[in-house]
């Protein structure tokens, strides 16, 4: 009976392409073009003159992303790209810049567009401000102004998030499929997450946590200061180099590798993964934890320690233990621990 059923799929789906081959050669014969299907718009840039005071900004863009720049001529500006379906309304509200897109096409109308503008464009005149929150439907968000804000909450449906040059209290940044990329920044704290695509912070001091979430993609954190860093990945590697944390480090891979340098935390250093190897150099936390199912754990510690290491199946090698160090434990289901010293107090 399954037999017969896979057949008699087999034949359908045969037939189905069939059928759509044959309509198709059908309308060819016919003058039919196929680019006829393609949907093609007519965009127009279009400026907006805001000559009212703001202190925050409210940007709500469905599609084609924005770009924060400074304006050279001391007035607020927004560039944007229209249709007569698909336009923006733009005004100043109790002290908050609000900018809308709405869009009159329908679901069919969306279908096989060819021709995006260029990313819209909100030029400021002044470096401080108090607190931004963006939403992109589609496209990236940019900002590398030399800001000073509050809060920023920068969420994208799909598409890059790119901050640079920022001075900030509080940032949240969200995508869901695309890249996060914070860097040469500070905030008080940085909570950053992203469905699928990488996250990377390159040159960042900040106060609190950085809090980063990847369901899949990989993260990348070089030359930061901060009181704490909390990683959380479903698939895909860590790289770390030059942290130091005046609290904790903690890091939790469902399946993928570490790779840490000069990763250095006062109190707990934590990295834990499902399957992939941990390897690291010149790395210290009071208290230490490191742990894998499958994977091979290699490193040097900064400082002496007293060893807990076990492996299910592979070689054990670590260093004498010291009654004056703090606790490091070591575990690997499957693969060799292979620890020295470096820089050893």
């Amino acid at each position: 009976m399954k037999k017969a059923i896979k057949v008699t799929l087999l034949i359908a789906v045969g037939m189905v392409v069939m059928g759509m081959g044959m309509v198709f050669v059908s309308l060819a014969s016919t003058g039919f073009h196929p680019e006829e299907w393609l949907n093609t718009r007519e965009y127009v840039e279009k400026t907006y003159d805001i000559s009212e005071e703001f202190t925050d900004m409210d940007l709500d863009i469905g599609t084609h992303g924005i770009i924060i720049c400074k304006a050279d001529d001391g007035d607020a500006h927004f560039v944007c790209y229209e249709t007569d379906k698909e336009f923006f309304e733009v005004g100043v509200e109790n002290g908050v810049l609000k900018i809308g897109q709405k869009s009159n096409y329908s679901w069919t109308d969306n279908i096989m567009v060819i021709n995006n503008p260029e990313p819209n464009k909100l030029y400021l005149p002044k470096e401080e401000y108090d607190n931004l929150t963006v939403s992109v439907g589609s496209g990236d968000f940019e900002a590398k102004t030399g800001l000073k804000l509050d809060d920023i909450e920068v969420k994208v449906g799909s598409g890059d998030v790119e901050i640079e040059n920022i001075t900030m209290k509080n940032l949240y940044a969200r995508s869901g499929s695309g890249k996060i990329a914070i860097a040469k920044s500070d905030a008080k704290s940085a909570t950053l997450e992203t469905a699928s695509g990488s996250i990377t912070v390159n040159g960042m001091e900040v106060k609190e946590t950085v809090s980063a979430k990847c369901s899949s993609g990989s993260l990348y954190f070089d030359d930061i200061t901060c009181n704490s860093v909390n990683i959380k990945s479903g698939s895909g590697s860590v790289t770390a180099n030059n942290i130091k944390c005046e609290e904790s480090f903690e890091g939790n891979i469902s399946s993928g590798s570490f790779k840490m340098n000069e990763v250095v935390a006062d109190g707990e250093f934590k990295a834990r993964t499902g399957s992939g190897s941990i390897k690291f150099e010149s790395c210290d936390g009071k208290s230490m934890n490191l742990q894998t199912s499958s994977g091979s754990i290699k490193g040097s510690v900064n400082t002496v320690k007293i060893f807990n290491a076990t492996a299910g199946s592979g070689d054990i090698k670590v260093p004498q233990d010291d009654p004056n160090g703090g606790e490091c434990v070591l575990h690997t289901g499957s693969g060799d621990i292979s620890i020295t010293y470096a820089n050893a107090k």
